[in-house]
């Protein structure tokens, strides 16, 4: 008497989206190291941080420049906090030190906008009027 066993049909399965997406963060990932500024990865190397720390110190200086919109109604250009900004780049910060200064920050921005006086919406034509009159007097 012989045993039957059952037959199975092999099953194949595929991720075709999914192989997709690695092969190209695959040749992201290549092609971004190939054409990584190498000083600027050295300087993340030795200061020994999980942060690209230009990249963080540009994001501070960003959020400081949306508080004095809010709080001075104008874009500052130039910081009172440069020697904060040159320690955030060169790493001598952690990064759950800069996280939770980050919060702060951005929570004083956000209670900055709303005791601001600066309007909900931006005003199209004079935005428009503006330029207009920059480019006239630009090309006098």
């Amino acid at each position: 008497m012989s045993l039957k066993q059952p037959y199975y049909k092999p099953i194949l399965v595929f991720n075709k989206d999914g192989y997709s997406t690695y092969c190209k963060q695959y040749h992201a990932y290549w092609q971004w190291v190939e054409e990584r500024n190498e000083a600027r990865y050295q300087q993340n190397i030795e200061h020994g941080r999980s942060y690209d720390s230009k990249n963080m110190m540009h994001t501070f200086r960003l959020l400081y420049i949306a508080l004095g919109i809010a709080t001075e109604k104008k874009v500052k250009v130039w910081c009172d906090n440069r020697d904060e900004l040159l320690e955030i780049k060169s790493g001598a910060l952690s990064y759950e030190t800069l996280f939770e200064r980050s919060k702060i920050l951005i929570e004083k921005i956000e209670q900055a906008f709303q005791q601001s006086q600066l309007p909900e919406k931006i005003n199209p034509q004079l935005i428009k009027q503006v330029l207009v009159n920059i480019r006239k007097e630009l090309y006098q």
